[in-house]
């Protein structure tokens, strides 16, 4: 920069210029930066009159401790060459009513007054400044406002191909900004694959046709994750039309596609869902009286075709149920009026396609001030869940072999007819009736057959009740009926229908088929109040009808073993076999010519120690149907054997016989054990015999031949009990090792009053000595039963008339009271 030179000879022209430029001046001394002078100008920057800026420093006019502006005040007192700072920004003292000034200065070397001295020259740049300042602020701002809108621009020169692009352009493409020079190539190779061919076509179709243009496409990110853009933009032609440039956008809607398909896929799942549910949605507008609005399965549960829009209300109605549609209008007419009402129904409708279908309905009804506005509801096809539940409901309660009512149901009912009992006095029986032989029809004929057999059962025995009796089956081969207002004394011709009914040979597979059966029998209000007690006890009088060989029974409390202080015992038996209360009677066998003892049988008490002296049959038929027996055989055959061998050591000889259960017969060690406890007691085995029932001999003959022959070869005497009462084959009898038969108390008690049974007594008198067997006659209860027994060539007697049972500890001084002797041993 050339030095000017202003001297005190320089003339007026100079002065001139210097006073009347607009241009802010000042004249500085060389090495100070004291001002020595300045113009007009100057005064209006900073505020003084020239006077008040003689004198003073640069930095004092500027009052700025800008590192710049102190370097360039050094620089003019160091008295260097010319220099300039680009721009300051003066503090108050430097201000103006219009605020802060922004100024551009240059320093100049010029002569003042023959001394050199620094010309300073400030060009007032505020509105530039400001201009820049504000340009600054909008590009931050657009580039801010880019980015919250994920929105990038791209600027590209079509004559020259170059290209510019925002910042968010390049975030939009996974990079950084001016991460690569922007570009069309650049930016293609972002662009997915599949979508490129298209995004090229495009904008070579805007720039052919000067169209603005718009697509969605997809881009790669470097980190491999695609990205959907909006891409549009618009060619700018020069003044003869040629094109310029091309002014493009790019907005990110990559999430706004996410929610698109999300929502889309939730429309899609809900349309489905709709379809697998059979669930429809709908619209009704009151205003109008009409649906607006239906869903697809809306159209299908109906069965109207979705391209022929909403029906017509005359239509719809139409495929209503008659006895349905005025109840179906009531309740929406209600639901429009009411706010406080649910609009909750179910209906049936005819669907040309389906037939009929029943439907359920609910809905929500929108109000303002008081009107209903819209009707929303939703309508779901539930006729497969009406047919499932009607189906649960026949299965829960009807048994699916016969068709009958089942337990469930049954109960049920009785429940009812008890409830009338209690209530008016009404009675009611009921019947328990077990099929006989029916296993036989499974095993032989199939499963199949079986059930083809039980269905008509249940039918023959609905017919003989009539409609008075309400018959169910309730076991495998076990029916019940109860019979509402009929009292027991009415029940016979029924019971006589029912047996008329199952005699009658059932046809199945080519075979006719006999069935027989046992009927049980209670009375309520007489026998139960409760449906538990009055099923239990028609149950007992049946097991006790086949038990007897009966047709039938009534149930009688005297008879009925089963009740709730008897099952207590049986929880509490094996506790008292340990503790010792199980106690040894014995009851003495007399011969009857003799009149010596020739034996007693063991027979035990139960000395609980709440209950007293618990006799057996309220305990021992119970025990015998669980493995509690086996504790019971072998505390007795423990006891006995010890007993026995007391009454040996005291010279006496008393064989003692032990009743045995069949299941006793088939324990796998019994016969052992026994074998054991006469070698460790030393008795020989004629001291120890077993009586077994007759009726237990039929049970598994086979295998209680096999043991009691096992038994007879270790020379136990072995005894058949209570003879007369089952159903044994003589050839049973002959096959047995028997040495000893037992005529029951039952014949024996009314031989002298009963014909028939002095004839049974004497049959089986000849019977037996005719096998070689000894007879004892038990219930030997008189004198005068003693004689005829004795007439009759009876061996023994067991009974009242000779001793009851007592205790085995008073058994010897019994006899010797009584006078009857024992044998020695």
């Amino acid at each position: 920069m050339e030095s000017v030179t202003i001297t005190t000879d320089a003339g007026a022209w100079y002065t001139m210029l210097f006073r009347t430029n607009p241009l802010p001046m000042l004249v500085f001394q060389r090495g100070h930066a004291v001002c020595l002078d300045a113009n007009a100008g100057a005064a209006r920057l900073f505020g003084k009159p020239v006077e008040q800026l003689k004198g003073t420093t640069l930095l004092d006019l500027l009052n700025h401790a800008d590192l710049a502006v102190e370097q360039f005040t050094d620089s003019m007192m160091a008295g260097m060459g010319d220099g300039h700072l680009d721009a300051w920004r003066p503090g108050a003292s430097a201000s103006t009513a219009g605020g802060p000034r922004c100024v551009q200065l240059l320093r100049h070397t010029i002569r003042y007054h023959a001394q050199d001295a620094d010309l300073l020259m400030l060009h007032d740049v505020t509105a530039q400044r400001h201009a820049e300042l504000a340009l600054r602020t909008l590009e931050r701002d657009l580039s801010h406002a880019q980015a919250v809108a994920r929105l990038g621009c791209f600027v590209r020169e079509l004559s020259t191909a170059a290209e510019r692009w925002s910042d968010q352009m390049y975030r939009n493409l996974g990079l950084e900004p001016r991460a690569v020079p922007a570009g069309y190539d650049a930016f293609l190779t972002f662009v997915h694959p599949d979508d490129r061919s298209m995004v090229q076509a495009t904008l070579a179709d805007a720039i052919a046709t000067l169209q603005p243009y718009a697509c969605v496409h997809r881009v790669v990110w470097p980190d491999g994750s695609v990205h959907v853009m909006q891409h549009g933009g618009e060619v700018i032609c020069d003044g003869d039309g040629a094109p310029l440039r091309m002014l493009g956008t790019m907005l990110d809607v990559t999430r706004q596609h996410q929610v698109e398909a999300a929502l889309r896929q939730t429309q899609d799942d809900l349309k489905r869902a709709q379809e697998v549910g059979h669930i429809g949605t709908w619209a009704f507008d009151p205003q109008t009286g009409a649906f607006d609005s239906w869903s697809d399965e809306t159209f299908r549960i109906f069965g109207f075709p979705m391209r022929l829009g909403m029906p017509r209300v005359n239509a719809l109605l139409a495929r209503y149920y008659p006895d349905d549609r005025e109840r179906v209008g009531i309740a929406r007419e209600r639901a429009l009026a009411d706010p406080g009402f649910r609009y909750d129904i179910e209906f049936r409708i005819w669907n040309p396609q389906r037939g009929e279908r029943v439907v359920h309905s609910v809905a929500d009804v929108q109000f303002k001030d008081g009107k209903a506005t819209r009707m929303v509801g939703m309508l779901q096809d539930i006729t497969d869940r009406k047919r499932a539940e009607e189906e649960v409901r026949h299965l829960a309660f009807y048994d699916t072999t016969t068709g009958l009512p089942n337990r469930v149901m049954f109960e049920t009912v009785v429940e009812q007819a008890l409830e009338a009992c209690r209530r008016d006095g009404a009675p009611a029986s009921m019947l328990v009736i077990n099929l006989d032989r029916f296993r036989d029809v499974n095993y032989t004929l199939g499963h199949a057959d079986g059930d083809a057999i039980l269905k008509q059962v249940g039918m023959r025995i609905s017919e003989a009740l009539g409609p008075e009796g309400f018959v169910a089956r309730v076991g495998n081969a076990q029916f019940a009926a109860v019979l509402p207002g009929v009292a027991l004394a009415q029940t016979p011709p029924r019971i006589r229908a029912v047996f008329a009914a199952l005699e009658r040979p059932f046809p199945i597979s080519g075979i006719c088929y006999e069935l027989g059966a046992n009927i049980g029998l209670s009375g309520a209000p007489e026998h139960a109040d409760d449906v538990k007690t009055f099923i239990r006890r028609a149950n007992v009088a049946q097991y006790q009808a086949r038990q007897m060989g009966q047709a039938y029974a009534i149930y009688d409390p005297a008879t009925d073993p089963y009740n709730p202080r008897r099952l207590a015992l049986i929880g509490e038996f094996r506790k008292s076999v340990k503790a010792g209360q199980l106690q040894l009677y014995c009851q003495p066998k007399v011969d009857l010519r003799t009149r010596m003892i020739v034996g007693a049988e063991a027979l035990v008490r139960w000395q609980h120690p709440v209950l007293g002296m618990v006799p057996p049959d309220q305990f021992v038929p119970q025990i015998e149907a669980t493995d509690l027996i086996h504790e019971l055989t072998r505390a007795m055959l423990d006891r006995s054997v010890a007993q026995v061998a007391e009454w040996r050591r005291r010279g006496v000889a008393v064989p003692m016989a032990v009743n045995v259960s069949p299941r006793n017969l088939m324990e796998p060690e019994f016969v052992a054990r026994v074998q054991d406890m006469l070698e460790s007691s030393r008795l020989p085995p004629e001291a120890l015999g077993l009586e077994i029932t007759e009726s237990s001999l039929i049970a598994d003959p086979k295998r209680t031949i096999a043991e009691l022959q096992r038994l007879d070869a270790m020379g136990l005497p072995i005894f058949v009990d209570d003879f007369g009462t089952g159903y044994s084959s003589l050839s049973y009898l002959i096959s047995l090792p028997v040495d000893v038969i037992k005529i029951d108390h039952s014949f024996t008690m009314h031989m002298i009053d009963k014909p028939n049974c002095a004839a049974v007594v004497r049959s089986t008198v000849d019977l037996a000595h005719s096998l070689g067997m000894t007879v004892v006659a038990e219930g030997t209860a008189s004198r005068e039963i003693w004689d005829a027994l004795a007439e009759l060539g009876c061996d023994q007697g067991q009974g009242h008339f000779i001793s009851p049972p007592l205790p085995a500890a008073q058994f010897m001084a019994w006899s010797a009271s009584s006078g009857i002797a024992l044998q020695p041993a």
